[in-house]
């Protein structure tokens, strides 16, 4: 994805309290979730419930979406907000030309999923304000994240907060060494996020055509 953060030492984040939530709305039988930072399966008895992370006040759900989320993304914001259960912010998502491959990487492969996209819910009421995720499985020891939110949503904590949960995700996973995201080539918001969370610069590089800066956050020793 090409996301705020594209799809973008000090200590890795300490890993966030996870508290419950539950939708108030109607939620999709078929809706697969993660439990927050220490990578739980829900089973099919809490269905409708998601778990997300503390972010001082903010609390922020990865909602990992299945195959009838994306095709109600696809068709459009009411179409989602009803298939979610939740109201979803103007422009949560930007980079709409990434839905449909995500859709597809979905259908061609469901169990690909968990390291894939997320929605990002959070406020009270609930409602869609961005989303994300990882563009795939560890590649010797690492993954790539990345995330857009709503610019009506922007600048409240919830790119730091949404981006803190899936480091906590990723390294959950004994496999993951380090964790690398891409911004634009120049000082911007996304760069601040990252480095506030512990990423260092990791260079320029070439992705799709178009230069981009790398940052790159290691496993802690000992973590």
């Amino acid at each position: 994805m090409g996301l705020g953060a594209r799809f973008g030492t000090s200590p890795s984040p300490a890993m966030p309290e996870v508290q419950p939530w539950s939708c108030p709305l109607r939620a999709p039988p078929a809706l697969q979730l993660l439990a927050g930072p220490f990578g739980e399966r829900l089973g099919p008895e809490l269905a409708g419930h998601v778990v997300g992370a503390w972010q001082a006040a903010l609390v922020i759900h990865l909602v990992r979406p299945d195959l009838a989320l994306m095709d109600a993304a696809l068709r459009g914001d009411d179409v989602l907000a009803e298939a979610l259960g939740c109201d979803v912010a103007a422009g949560w998502a930007t980079f709409t030309e990434a839905l449909k491959p995500t859709r597809d990487a979905i259908a061609a492969s469901p169990d690909g999923a968990a390291w894939g996209a997320r929605f990002f819910v959070a406020g009270d009421p609930p409602e869609l304000v961005g989303w994300g995720g990882f563009k795939g499985p560890p590649d010797n020891g690492v993954v790539e994240l990345g995330y857009e939110i709503a610019e009506s949503r922007r600048r409240r904590g919830i790119a730091t907060a949404a981006t803190r949960t899936m480091l906590a995700e990723a390294f959950s996973d004994e496999a993951v060494t380090a964790v690398i995201a891409h911004t634009l080539p120049e000082r911007n918001a996304s760069n601040y996020i990252l480095e506030k969370l512990g990423f260092v610069f990791d260079g320029e590089v070439h992705e799709d055509d178009d230069v981009v800066w790398r940052f790159k956050l290691a496993r802690s020793v000992g973590e």
